[in-house]
């Protein structure tokens, strides 16, 4: 799914996020900002990594 991600589905991408849930919302607990901003600033820099490989 990562590697479909990875070339531009959309789809896949929004599978993964969905499979990531739990752990980001883990994650945001963590950062020191509203807890929305710190799930959509982990959401982006995820992304981020997906679309820009390794």
């Amino acid at each position: 799914m990562m590697d479909e991600a990875r070339k531009g589905n959309n789809e896949a991408l929004l599978q993964l996020l969905e499979w990531f849930e739990p752990e980001i919302h883990a994650l945001a607990r963590f950062i020191k900002m509203p807890k929305e901003d710190s799930i959509q600033e982990i959401k982006a820099q995820f992304i981020a990594f997906i679309r820009e490989g390794d």
